[in-house]
């Protein structure tokens, strides 16, 4: 869970998180736009107090939640092993 202390847009978010996967030596630049394009549309613009879940399932889906209310997921597997190793 994050809880966000200022505004963001969620396309920051976005953009950020595929150039830290980047770093982490994600280099299929074709699957890196395809998990931007997915973040676009679920990770919303947050501000002071915004808090997201991400919560990484057993089944390797990655889901995401604002608050107590889904926001959307990602099914690709990989996909949770790069993001949460950027944030956690």
């Amino acid at each position: 869970k994050l809880k966000y202390l200022r505004e963001i847009k969620g396309s920051d978010i976005a953009q950020t998180s595929v150039q830290e996967m980047r770093r982490l030596g994600l280099t299929d630049e074709q699957k890196l736009n395809g998990y931007y394009k997915q973040l676009v549309r679920i990770i919303p613009d947050v501000d002071k107090h915004t808090e997201l879940t991400g919560i990484y399932t057993a089944s390797g889906e990655t889901v995401f939640c604002k608050g107590h209310k889904e926001i959307g997921r990602v099914t690709d597997k990989n996909f949770g092993r790069y993001f949460f190793g950027i944030w956690l």
